[in-house]
């Protein structure tokens, strides 16, 4: 149909009517499409279309492979796993040495689902750390 269509048009276009084989329409155009041209064209066309998906479906594998690896790579995705991140209060960065937590500071535990305040306990009281 595409090419029936632009058939038509380049044939009004210059002012034709016919088939585009016959001797005048050569004559007068200076174009000689030959009688397997129109079928070459579609399967070409058929060919390019099914490279494009095939092309395009190889990139949606792609990027879905790198979303995930990428999603690996999230600090929070270890939250779901049972992990936390705990920091000072008023601090964005984790908490890393427990010598930073003084007795007395505040810090916030951020967990898979909600998070917690807690207020750090001198060493030895229960619930305090031993050293």
């Amino acid at each position: 149909p595409f090419v029936e269509d632009a058939e038509r048009g380049l044939l009004a276009y210059v002012g034709l009517g016919g088939d585009p084989g016959e001797p005048e329409w050569i004559l007068t155009t200076g174009l000689y499409l030959d009688p397997d041209f129109y079928q070459r064209l579609d399967d070409l066309s058929r060919r390019l279309a099914a490279a494009a998906a095939a092309a395009a479906a190889r990139r949606r594998e792609v990027l879905s492979d790198l979303a995930g690896r990428l999603s690996a790579l999230n600090p929070l995705a270890v939250l779901a796993r049972g992990y936390s991140i705990t920091a000072l209060e008023g601090e964005t960065a984790p908490l890393r040495d427990a010598a930073r937590a003084v007795p007395g500071a505040v810090i916030e535990t951020r967990l898979h689902r909600g998070g917690l305040r807690s207020r750090v306990l001198p060493a030895g009281e229960e619930g305090g750390r031993d050293g």
